[in-house]
């Protein structure tokens, strides 16, 4: 079990001010048995531990573990994997669970709910967090909005290093990837601590150079800890290739697994405006250099969904257009492994270690489908009472076991009761039903949209100790244990 080591208000490079007010101001000198307590006016609420013991990743559930809820008037973001459990965020800050007991271990909160984001480097062991301030008088619209950065140590709580950095993300357009459910990762701009490595954020800029005027496009590694240039790469999506044929370009996604940065882009012929290809790059995240390159054509993409990747363990899913069955590539070499991984009815669910999960929602053939990486059916469920065609059921395929979570089918009263299935890939039988006292709700949609991509739902995942399931609503934090 962790133990406690302090709180505090400091940061390794901010020491804030601390202050006596008389009877004509607030008062911030309390008389106590002991004594003064001074109180910090400025200070975080931080807590910090020891080093927590890491859990395995839970990969089935077989018993109700334990449930947290959010202190009163707080809202919850989303949770986090850590290699100790998971982190919660919420609008003021983030507080870390472990994933066997759900004792809370650590915290960072401040006082006004001004959290922008928090996302965890790819290999979880820090989590950055990224503070609203007060923006200068003389700042324009279209100016970088400034905010801090603190970067925390996940097994701790510390905080590792502190910056203030530039928020450039980019507007949507319409030509933006598939935008998925509320959570969903997959449409998030190269811009602020969207994207992390190990060591570093990416950001994707595009505009003229002051000096020559020439138009620039690339992606810049910024490090965590000091917001130094690791690296810049301005060429891996160059405006015009050698015949000028580009006449207009689109980003698409960025995405970090491992030790690559994946991006697309849509490209627009300039002989006719109605030739569209789309280009998938692949850039080593250490040094910015280009791993592999892949383009196809798409035709007339004007009015079309653009083309949507998914990225899994060590391969990758992509779909060009509603008409075509997608694609399963390796993520190191680009090779393309399978075709096909999307039903003609259905969708894809998930990518795993050893292949895919797709829901074919045909007449003949419903079911949950298990695929190898190269397309071979290992195995087949048709889990009882599970419709993933509503809206509010919750989906998450594992290596061992295909859990769900949606409302109980006996919940005759309609009182708002859920199920958590848990049913087994090498037998096909149920292993588990444990009963749940809320059912996923919430009025925008909660499962990312199987048609176009694999992402799996925020509000049901893995974490190390636990299956947790996290209620939009209440911010109830559900977990399930192996």
């Amino acid at each position: 079990m962790s133990t406690p080591e302090h709180t505090s208000g400091t940061s390794p490079k901010h020491r804030r001010r601390w202050w006596i007010i008389g009877s004509a101001g607030t008062a911030l000198v309390v008389i106590a048995a002991g004594g003064l307590i001074w109180w910090n006016i400025d200070s975080p609420d931080h807590r910090t531990t020891s080093a927590l013991d890491e859990h395995p990743l839970a990969q089935t559930a077989s018993q109700q573990g334990w449930e947290w809820t959010p202190p009163e008037g707080k809202k919850v973001v989303g949770v986090m994997p850590i290699p100790s459990g998971v982190a919660v965020q919420l609008y003021d800050g983030v507080i870390a669970l472990d994933g066997v007991t759900g004792e809370p271990t650590w915290h960072y909160r401040r006082q006004e709910p001004s959290l922008r984001a928090a996302f965890t480097t790819e290999d979880t062991a820090h989590i950055a967090l990224t503070f609203g301030k007060k923006q200068a008088d003389s700042r324009r619209p279209n100016d970088p909005r400034i905010e801090d950065l603190l970067l925390l140590d996940t097994s701790t709580g510390r905080i590792v290093a502190e910056q203030e950095i530039e928020e450039v993300g980019r507007e949507r357009s319409k030509y933006n990837p598939v935008e998925g459910a509320e959570g969903a990762r997959q449409a998030l701009s190269a811009a602020g601590i969207h994207h992390l490595t190990d060591d570093a954020r990416i950001e994707f800029r595009a505009g003229f150079t002051a000096r020559s005027l020439t138009f620039r496009a690339g992606f810049t590694a910024r490090s965590l800890t000091d917001g130094t240039t690791l690296w810049q790469n301005d060429t891996v999506f160059p405006w015009s290739d050698e015949d000028d044929s580009i006449s207009d370009a689109y980003l698409g996604q960025t995405a970090v697994v491992g030790n690559t940065i994946f991006a697309g882009r849509s490209t627009v012929s300039s002989r006719s405006g109605l030739i569209w290809d789309y280009e998938l790059i692949a850039m080593n995240a250490d040094t910015g250099e280009l791993r592999w390159e892949q383009s196809w054509p798409i035709g007339d993409g004007r009015y079309s969904t653009d083309p949507t990747f998914t990225l899994g363990p060590n391969t990758l899913a992509l779909r060009l257009y509603i008409e075509e069955q997608g694609r399963v590539m390796d993520l190191e070499t680009g090779e393309e492994l399978s075709t096909d991984p999307w039903p003609e009815e259905g969708g894809l669910l998930a990518l795993t270690e050893d292949g895919y999960v797709a829901a074919d929602q045909s007449f003949d053939d419903r079911g949950m489908y298990y695929h190898d990486h190269d397309g071979e059916l290992r195995h087949r469920l048709d889990p009882d009472g599970v419709n993933l065609e509503g809206n509010h059921t919750l989906a998450l395929p594992t290596t061992e076991s295909f859990i769900a979570l949606g409302p109980d089918p006996d919940d005759t009263d309609d009182a708002g009761r859920g199920l958590l299935t848990v049913d087994d890939w090498e037998t096909g039988e149920r292993t588990a039903s444990l009963p749940v006292d809320w059912t996923p709700r919430g009025n925008k949609r909660l499962t990312t949209s199987i048609v176009w991509s694999a992402e799996t739902t925020p509000f049901l995942r893995q974490a190390p100790g636990a299956i947790i399931a996290l209620d939009r609503i209440t911010g109830q934090v559900s977990a399930f244990t192996p």
